[in-house]
């Protein structure tokens, strides 16, 4: 097992950032990106939402009434709760469309299953944490070996809203798409 899928799928860190071409395709469905609702400022380099919230701001306990929504929960046990909070917001209607990006085999994946439009990608290159990055790279010297940011399989993309034919067209470039469960 590589380096980057076991620090990934042990939930070793949070700080693991959706590449830039997976938001441009964001962007190109909904047009914006309003509200990321579980990010940071490095993130925010690429994503550029006209608002986020970050750990500190605790994205959980704020409101998420916006016209568009990305989010890429945090790995771990508390990305099931952002996704858990995504469907209810979108069952009240605070939110037009939202895009998320999940781990394929987390609980956070089965909260959106049943509910929303999404496409199994193909393996995505996530942008590992400056702090990250060189934790691996010094550990990895240290073996005398190079760390190897690889793709990690097993990815989501969920979306909920109604222009999902829109969202099938563009994302069909990173995997197979899928309506939501309880349609069929």
């Amino acid at each position: 097992m590589n380096a980057a899928f076991e620090v990934l799928t042990s939930s070793k860190s949070n700080e693991w950032y959706t590449p830039p071409e997976i938001i441009a395709l964001a962007r190109t469905v909904m047009g914006s990106i309003e509200l990321d609702p579980a990010s940071n400022i490095v993130a925010q380099e690429w994503i550029q939402a006209d608002r986020y919230f970050t750990e500190q701001t605790n994205g959980l306990a704020q409101s998420w009434t916006a016209k568009t929504i990305w989010l890429n929960p945090p790995y771990g046990n508390i990305g099931s709760r952002f996704c858990t909070k995504l469907l209810a917001d979108w069952k009240r209607g605070d939110f037009e469309q939202a895009i998320a990006l999940v781990r394929g085999d987390s609980a956070a994946m089965e909260a959106l299953f049943d509910h929303a439009y999404h496409c199994r990608s193909k393996r995505i290159r996530f942008v590992p944490s400056a702090a990250l990055l060189a934790q691996k790279q010094s550990e990895a010297k240290a073996k005398g070996t190079t760390w190897n940011n690889s793709p990690v399989p097993g990815s989501t993309i969920f979306y909920l809203g109604s222009n999902y034919q829109r969202f099938a067209e563009v994302f069909a470039q990173q995997g197979k798409i899928f309506a939501p469960a309880l349609l069929l």
